[in-house]
Order: structure tokens, then sequence, then C-alpha cells
């Protein structure tokens, strides 16, 4: 409307306590405060109303639906000594945090991240090689629950297809697409 573009002083600090507060429970939702997370329209577990994708559930039941889908696999679980996908699945479906093996602790994982990974799973075979297990660089967002990799050498990965259902859940790859890792 015509009154966003008001240069009015009172108008603009109107626009500003706006923003400074949305990016203040934004940031609040990060660091796990439940209360801000539903103001902000999600939950610090990721869940979120503004979802495009088919795939809906709590952590719990999608966690489920990875572990009873034959099509989703964990390459890297017999071989590593840090922690097994399988593992973080099994135990976000028991209703737990995930593990997070190299850091210490657990931490939840994103909806949007499962929803992603169900939907990705029902349309094709995926090997996940990490959720929050195995270790990675220091921060990571896999410590966070909001990062998962997969195998693009052994089983056959459509990163397109991967992007499009990502993008759905509010997820992006980070561009570390290698011969055998993709990670979204």
């Amino acid at each position: 409307s015509d009154e966003c573009k008001d240069g009015d002083s009172e108008w603009r600090s109107i626009r500003y306590f706006i923003l400074d507060t949305n990016i203040a429970k934004a940031f609040a939702c990060y660091e796990g405060d439940e209360e801000a997370c539903t103001q902000f329209g999600s939950g610090s577990d990721g869940e979120s109303s503004s979802s495009s994708g088919t795939v809906s559930g709590d952590a719990q039941s999608l966690a489920q639906q990875l572990l009873d889908n034959p099509d989703v696999t964990y390459p890297l679980d017999s071989s590593s000594p840090n922690g097994s996908s399988k593992e973080v699945l099994e135990e976000l479906a028991a209703g737990k945090e995930a593990p997070v093996v190299c850091v210490g602790g657990t931490t939840k994982v994103n909806i949007g991240l499962l929803q992603f990974l169900v939907e990705l799973g029902n349309q094709r075979p995926i090997g996940i090689n990490a959720i929050t297990d195995k270790c990675h660089s220091s921060g990571s967002n896999h410590y966070k629950g909001i990062a998962v990799d997969f195998e693009c050498g052994a089983v056959d990965f459509d990163t397109n297809a991967a992007d499009k259902i990502a993008e759905e859940y509010g997820g992006a790859r980070n561009g570390e697409t290698c011969s055998a890792d993709a990670h979204w």
C-alpha cells in the first residue's frame, strides 16, 4: 500500500521495530526458545506450517517412516566408528533427541529435513551417510540437526530431484557435492 512507502520517521520506526522483533524471535527460536518459535511460526525442532511439501508428521513418526522404508540405506554405518545414521533415526522414532556423537549430547532434528528425507526416499533409493552422527567441522549444521549427507557414488543419486524436494521443505544443497557424498 502507499502507507508502506511513507517516509515519515514515526512509520519508519514502526517498520524497524517489526523487523528487529522478527530477527530477535528468529534468533531465539534458533537457540531453542519454543515460545519464540511458536510466535515466529516454527518449532525449534523445525516444525513449520509453511511447508509446501506433502509429507507431514512429527519427528518420531517421520523417523519411523524412514526406518520402515527398504529404499533408505545407511552405507557408512558399518564402517564408521563415529555413530550411525540409522541409530539417530531409531532414537528419534523412540521419541528421543538425536545423539551427537562427536561433540556429545543430543539435539532435535529439523522437521523439514526429515520430511525431505521421507519424500526423497519414497521417490527413489537413497543412502544416508550422516545426520547428527559422524564427525564434521566445528559448528557443523549436522550437530544442530539441520544437515544431511547422502551417498551418491554407490547409490544412483539425482541431485536435481533432491534440490526440488528440499526446496519444498525449506532446504537447499550447501554446495559441497562431490563424487561420493552430497550435502543438504
